[in-house]
């Protein structure tokens, strides 16, 4: 079985090959850059199944179907949210507002850990659930990523400038304002990671902490930076996208 898996984020789209359960392939272009992606995929033969997690416009994704249609001969399924997923209860009274990547990060941490887990989703927005060991997913937070923190603070101001991505983070005080810009989005990010944490403690007390799983394109630095013991987990919508094909398809 050959089956490619798509992950189409606000930013990335991001691929990989399973060929009989295995990792073959993968690579990941710029969200709007499409035409690049359908040229990459050029080297991939032949496919079975084409699942699809994406967070894209109806628009985008009807282009994408349509392409991989002509290049495979072969329609691809979009994956969407739903109430409940191998023992895991969504908590939205509407599944569908539950954007589908973090559903399948949830639904893939779960799954591995079978115990009360916190899922970290460093990219566009930070994004934190949790769930608890019975699978009920409690709810969770959307926080602007590092990158929109900058650019709504640059975009207000006047006579700053900063890269976020120039050089590293630290919690400390900045001592110039690029520095005192980065630090400080970095100190909101693990802040908020800190405090969901502290604010849920009372309920994981008799069980132990929590497994804290970080995934997403910023999660891993976002990970140093909280300094827990925790999980990196890169391929966490992935995985999940493999359960819900399974279940699902």
């Amino acid at each position: 079985m050959r089956v490619l898996q798509i992950d189409i984020g606000n930013t990335f789209i991001k691929w990989r090959l399973l060929v009989s359960g295995i990792v073959n392939s993968r690579g990941r272009v710029l969200a709007k850059n499409p035409n690049l992606f359908f040229d990459r995929l050029k080297d991939i033969a032949e496919v079975d199944v084409i699942p699809i997690s994406s967070v894209a416009s109806l628009d985008f994704n009807s282009l994408i179907s349509e392409k991989l249609l002509e290049i495979f001969g072969r329609a691809p399924w979009f994956c969407a949210s739903t109430d409940k997923l191998i023992g895991v209860t969504n908590a939205y009274i509407d599944s569908s507002e539950l954007g589908v990547d973090r559903w399948l990060a949830i639904v893939a941490a779960w799954a591995e850990f079978r115990r009360d887990v916190i899922i970290v989703d460093s990219g566009t927005a930070l994004t934190i659930d949790v769930v608890d060991q019975k699978g009920s997913h409690l709810g969770g937070y959307i926080i602007p990523g590092g990158a929109l923190m900058e650019r709504a603070l640059l975009s207000d101001t006047a006579n700053l400038s900063c890269n976020y991505f120039s050089a590293g983070q630290e919690s400390r005080p900045g001592n110039n304002t690029t520095q005192a810009i980065k630090n400080g989005i970095a100190l909101a990010q693990v802040g908020a990671v800190h405090s969901i944490l502290d604010n849920f403690q009372k309920d994981f007390i008799d069980k132990g902490m929590p497994a804290v799983v970080f995934c997403g394109g910023g999660g891993e630095l976002l990970r140093d930076l909280c300094k827990l013991e925790s999980f990196w987990r890169p391929d966490l919508v992935f995985e999940g996208l493999e359960i819900a094909t399974r279940e699902l398809l």
